[in-house]
């Protein structure tokens, strides 16, 4: 077995990242991202936090204007 073979027997599993669409700001689809995602580990994923702040009208913490 060489080396890259066994460095992929240890990598973590891929994850899916759900984003939002239109951001102020381009996301990158890793853990790393600018918004700090939130792992959801029952579903496997990451949920990416948007700059514009859709999530407190989609959550109703903030009401339309």
């Amino acid at each position: 077995m060489d080396k890259l073979e066994m460095g992929k027997a240890f990598n973590p599993p891929l994850r899916y990242h759900i984003i939002p669409l239109h951001d102020l700001r381009e996301h990158e689809a890793t853990p790393e991202c600018w918004c700090h995602p939130t792992p959801d580990e029952e579903h496997d994923y990451y949920r990416h936090h948007a700059l514009d702040g859709r999530e407190a009208y989609e959550t109703g913490e903030r009401k339309p204007n």
